[in-house]
């Protein structure tokens, strides 16, 4: 009886579509088969494809008017064939991956348009559509015409843009090029806005749900999520706990930094956190979002595609994307801080990679993490990057030297040291400023060996020396190597091991992020045929510090005609790395005779003069024409700030452990205009800070627009970081 049920139903289906009355043969219309095509809007795919110095000069104000037309989705690609009055039951469109329909997709829609969404990019696909009769008792219907097959290709371009209705800026991470020329798969690391709203009742209840019962079907269908991480902060969370997309995604909350914030101690303590989210094959597909998926969300996505080996470039223009989603834009020059921080934790000759992948090192991420990561996203049988490879060497050292120092410890190694008068105290003053201690890591294995990890996180050369307890180490010598450089050094004598008094002489220098991996051990332990021996040298160090000469008080007028600007070269501010800079900011320092009163004046040259600047106190003068100030004291973690602008506006305000802290600053300055550019002059009492110990300063320069940024120490574009403070010595 069945078998005969179904004959009939092909009859049926036979007889009717033969016995249709003549007329243009039901076809798709559109796309046109074998056609490539893309599925953004003409404004998306246009930023898809700029280069860096494209997305600078387009993403200006100007761009905002511009695309007030363009919304937060894709336009999907639209379907359409040509049998409008031929179904009066609909038409069912069928989409699939492959010609022979296996597994595909279904709708039935009653026009003849469908617009299909959530398409990997770089695939074929193929088409077909029935024209539907009318339904029949049991809810069926006959199938009255079938068109063709079809086939298009969606355009293979980065990024995969989502659209999930009500929850904009969705993105696959994937359709990339990466390490040894892979492609990162679609389908596995997401990005997107927030599935729900912040909290809107200052963190006691979490935010209204952002989902509905059309884009859960969407998630679950096409994203297939198993993890959420949520970057927000606690704040704009409450007691949230759990995923708004159901209890089968499990939730995970790292409120999380950003930008330059990657590159404090806070920050690798959130990426130690984070990171090992994605080195867990069952924890994918994941889905990673802040509020609206542009800052914290933009700089994680950062050190992902990065860590894979996706280019500078396509990173950039990943980041900029997010520009079509929010109010602001999100210029270039935004993840530049993300990108020359991975940039200062790298080593010379080292790709985009090795530095992502040194600063999750950095971070306490262990190396087989990394590579586990590196070949879930990207597949088995990748070669294992040379940084991972000595990063496990070292991480085997640390795991052998399990227990405390034995009779070794870091100190700096002062090559100056002097005593001055300053606001009418004596205070002490040494080079080099230690701010941050350069051991990392450090180890015994308990027989007479120590192992010492020393890195420099600041942006300023330092010195670091061995401290030795002689009483601790027993043995006659010790032979100091540097396993990751293959090197064993000789004593300054040219003897072979060193003494335990000489050990004491043993110093280096350590450049901006660079790394040292020292082993202090017994003679008999050594391995002699696996190092070279190398004598060892005075290392040469030059210590960055302000010199400041004494003069006469100048007439605070905006002008370089005193006396006091006379007599000594100004100095020239750098560019954020260290580097000298074309046109660069020019700044004069002096005190009086008492070291009571700091004068400071610079000549800025601007021929693009910031037409917005305030010229009321503290407002975001940051973001204009201004000269930054930051003063605080040795071994002082309070800073204070000063900014002045072109316009004679002041903003005044204390960082450090007193962020926050209301501060009206005695500050006399005055600006004018030039016909190439600015001048300011100010004079500051010292007496008003109460410092304990000997005066450090940076003075830093913003040119809007344009974000271009300067500093007399370097800071890698982050001012308040306390470790670019240095010191000032007053001369007579």
């Amino acid at each position: 009886m069945k078998k005969s049920n179904r004959i009939f139903w092909l009859i049926f289906v036979f007889a009717t579509v033969v016995s249709l009355p003549s007329q243009a043969a039901f076809r798709i219309i559109r796309p046109a088969k074998g056609d490539t095509v893309s599925p953004l809007k003409p404004m998306q795919r246009a930023l898809a494809m700029m280069t860096e110095e494209q997305l600078d000069a387009f993403l200006n104000q100007e761009m905002v008017e511009r695309m007030e037309d363009v919304t937060t989705y894709p336009a999907g690609i639209e379907v359409e064939w040509n049998a409008a009055d031929r179904a009066p039951g609909g038409y069912m469109v069928w989409v699939a991956d492959n010609a022979e329909m296996i597994g595909a997709w279904n709708r039935i829609v009653q026009n003849t348009t469908i617009t299909l969404y959530n398409l990997e990019i770089g695939k074929t696909y193929y088409l077909q559509v029935n024209a539907l009769g009318e339904a029949n008792a049991e809810g069926g219907s006959e199938v009255l015409e079938t068109t063709s097959g079809c086939s298009f290709t969606v355009e293979n371009l980065a990024p995969r843009v989502l659209y999930v209705p009500g929850v904009p800026n969705v993105r696959d991470l994937g359709g990339r090029i990466g390490l040894e020329g892979r492609v990162i798969p679609q389908g596995m690391i997401f990005r997107s806005a927030a599935f729900n709203d912040n909290s809107s009742d200052g963190g006691k209840t979490p935010g209204k749900t952002r989902m509905n019962e059309e884009n859960l079907a969407i998630e679950r269908e096409v994203m297939k999520l198993k993890t959420e991480i949520d970057l927000r902060w606690d704040s704009e969370l409450a007691d949230m706990a759990s995923s708004p997309l159901g209890e089968a995604v499990d939730y995970q909350r790292i409120p999380s930094t950003l930008y330059s914030g990657l590159f404090t101690q806070q920050g690798y303590e959130n990426y130690q956190k984070l990171f090992p989210i994605f080195t867990k094959a069952e924890n994918y597909p994941i889905d990673f979002h802040c509020i609206l998926g542009a800052d914290r969300t933009g700089s994680l996505a950062v050190v992902l595609l990065a860590t894979l080996g996706v280019a500078r470039e396509e990173i950039i223009r990943d980041y900029c994307f997010t520009s079509l989603y929010t109010p602001f834009l999100r210029p270039p020059r935004n993840i530049r801080s993300v990108l020359d921080g991975l940039a200062q934790c790298g080593q010379p000759g080292d790709t985009l990679s090795d530095q992502a992948m040194r600063f999750l090192l950095r971070c306490g991420v262990r190396s087989n993490q990394i590579y586990d990561f590196l070949t879930i996203v990207l597949g088995e049988w990748l070669a294992m990057p040379e940084v991972l490879a000595e990063a496990r060497i070292t991480e085997e050292i640390h795991d052998h030297f399990s227990k405390p120092l034995q009779g070794l410890d870091v100190k700096p190694y002062i090559v100056q040291q002097e005593t001055m008068l300053q606001a009418g105290k004596e205070v002490s003053w040494e080079l080099p400023v230690w701010h941050d201690n350069p051991l990392k890591a450090s180890g015994s294995n308990g027989q007479g060996a120590n192992y010492l990890l020393l890195r420099n996180a600041t942006p300023l050369p330092t010195t670091v020396a061995l401290k030795v307890d002689p009483a601790a180490l027993t043995a006659p010598g010790y032979f100091v190597v540097a396993p990751m450089r293959r090197l064993s050094y000789r004593a300054p004598d040219g003897n072979l091991p060193w003494t335990p008094e000489q050990l004491d002489d043993f110093h280096a220098v350590l450049e901006p992020s660079e790394e040292l991996l020292l082993v202090v051990q017994p003679s008999a332990m050594l391995d002699a045929e696996n190092y070279q021996i190398v004598r060892w040298e005075e290392p040469k160090f030059k210590p960055s510090f302000a010199e400041i000469p004494v003069a006469d008080a100048p007439e605070v007028d905006g002008a370089l005609d005193d006396a006091t600007w006379q007599g000594m070269a100004p100095l020239a501010l750098t560019k954020i790395d260290g580097s000298s800079a074309d046109h660069a900011p020019l700044v004069w320092l002096r005190t009086n005779a008492e070291h009571d009163m700091l004068y400071i004046a610079a000549k800025l040259q601007d021929s693009s003069p910031y037409a917005e600047a305030h010229d009321d106190r503290d407002a975001a003068l940051w973001n204009e024409d201004s000269i930054e100030v930051f003063l605080s004291s040795h071994g002082e973690t309070k800073t204070y700030q000063l900014i002045l602008n072109a316009k004679n506006a002041i903003w005044d305000g204390i960082s450090g452990d007193n962020d926050g802290e209301n501060w009206t600053a005695e500050c006399q300055f005055q600006s004018t205009t030039t016909t190439d550019g600015w001048i300011i002059e100010a004079t500051i009492p010292l007496a008003q800070f109460d410092f304990t110990g000997a005066l450090e300063l940076n003075i830093c320069a913003n040119d809007n627009p344009g974000s271009i940024h300067y500093n007399l120490f370097p800071t890698r574009g982050s001012f308040h970081d306390r470790t670019a403070i240095s010191p000032a010595l007053f001369k007579e």
